[in-house]
């Protein structure tokens, strides 16, 4: 069974998941599945990296649950054309 407890180190040490978006070609996300590593079930939480250049995805809704991004570093453009960057928190619903 999965451990609940996820260090730096074991998260430095996974491998990354690249992602192309069906919909949209530009749409490259690099990724970390840390909830699936610590046997999260009901919630995935991920560890995603975009290339200068890349799009996360493209506009969408989900109308079950809600998403949030926290950006570590970098900076980006809402689907709202709102500039974000390190320290910003976008939640949609």
């Amino acid at each position: 069974s999965a451990s609940p407890l996820l260090k730096a180190d074991a998260i430095a040490a996974m491998d990354e998941i690249r992602r192309v978006h069906l919909l949209n070609k530009k749409g490259i996300r690099n990724y970390k599945a840390l909830g699936d590593a610590v046997g999260m079930r009901d919630i995935g939480i991920h560890l995603v990296r975009i290339n200068h250049g890349d799009e996360s995805t493209e506009y969408h809704t989900h109308y079950c649950d809600e998403e949030f991004v926290y950006i570590l570093s970098g900076r980006g453009i809402t689907e709202k054309r709102a500039a974000i960057r390190h320290g910003t928190l976008p939640v949609t619903s």
